[in-house]
């Protein structure tokens, strides 16, 4: 059964949540009913400092079996691991950091790149310095 509710989201109760709350999604750009911040508290608990990879996994795993966010995801996420290593870029500028998890995950496969990420949401901003490895240059 865990498996069907890690397919298809749609089944779980924080993804209509989300669906539910979605104009305060696109005016504040949380959900609005803590996730966001239950994460950030999820991952320093849970993930070993300095360790990207390993944050990665464990937003993966609160995404999973705890509340349903928007980010990439593993599945998605090897696919922009991919292009980004094809590409071996020294600069990267991401447009919306939500969490933060995309630029975790191209740190990770250009790890040469000088990452710039600009975030709309002061709050989620501070949730993804909450947990990045080097100095986030994330904006709010």
């Amino acid at each position: 059964m865990a498996s069907l509710w890690r397919r298809i989201p749609f089944l779980r109760w924080s993804f209509w949540r989300l669906i539910f709350g979605m104009k305060h999604l696109t005016t504040e750009w949380q959900v609005g009913d803590g996730r966001e911040a239950r994460l950030a508290e999820y991952v320093v608990s849970r993930a070993r400092r300095g360790d990207p990879a390993d944050v990665i996994r464990v937003i993966d795993e609160f995404c999973y079996n705890q509340s349903f966010l928007i980010n990439v995801g593993d599945e998605k996420g090897r696919i922009l691991d991919a292009a980004v290593a094809d590409a071996r870029p020294l600069r990267v500028l991401e447009l919306g950091t939500y969490c933060g998890y995309s630029a975790l995950r191209m740190a990770i496969a250009a790890p040469s790149a000088k990452i710039f990420s600009i975030e709309f949401s002061a709050a989620n901003a501070e949730i993804a310095r909450e947990y990045m490895p080097m100095r986030a240059s994330a904006g709010g």
